[in-house]
């Protein structure tokens, strides 16, 4: 139970970090991630719509995270990067 516990509060630090990583970076370089974002899914041929069905969020906020109007959040963020089959670092640069 203790092991549990540990792995459960050590995912969650990751998770605040990352967050807190990703906050910051917004501050420095707003618009590298919905740079990286609108690159990778023109190269694989995607539309927004197609991003946003596969990720499971609307095409509207895939919308305005290329036009860096918004951040995603962490999850959001994991499930565009699987949505577009990519590498981490790739959908990160920059950042």
């Amino acid at each position: 139970m203790k092991d549990l516990a540990f792995s459960v509060s050590f995912r969650l630090e990751q998770y605040v970090e990352t967050r807190i990583v990703l906050t910051i970076n917004k501050q420095v370089d707003q618009g590298m991630f919905g740079e990286n974002l609108k690159r990778i899914r023109a190269q694989r041929g995607l539309t927004q719509r197609e991003v946003a069905q596969l990720a499971l969020i609307h095409k509207r906020y895939v919308q305005d995270i290329e036009a860096c109007l918004k951040i995603p959040s962490v999850v959001i963020a994991i499930r565009l990067q699987r949505a577009l089959n990519c590498e981490w670092r790739d959908l990160t640069r920059g950042l």
